[in-house]
């Protein structure tokens, strides 16, 4: 990716992502795919966490319920980040 590319990706993870997920473009980026393949990947196991935590969801205590959907909010939100970035469109998720 050239500089150009690379701003506009910040940009859009700034603007749009970055309060979502409560962490800095740079912290991001240092955990993120860096290409499709790796990408698809990473859809993958979001989407097995996501499922994991939503079928364990009727178990939580009411105090833990919050705290739950938050990490469901945040997961579902990376998921779209990585979906928009990448230009996919990954299987279709049952949540």
């Amino acid at each position: 990716m050239n500089e150009d590319q690379l701003q506009k990706l910040q940009d859009l993870f700034e603007d749009k992502y970055g309060r979502l997920l409560d962490m800095s473009y740079q912290d991001w980026l240092a955990t993120a795919p860096q290409n499709e393949a790796e990408a698809y990947a990473k859809l993958d196991e979001l989407n097995d966490e996501i499922e994991r935590i939503s079928d364990a969801k009727d178990e939580v205590v009411d105090e833990s319920r919050d705290s739950t959907s938050d990490k469901l909010d945040a997961l579902r939100t990376e998921y779209a980040l990585i979906e928009e970035l990448f230009g996919l469109e990954s299987k279709d998720a049952d949540w």
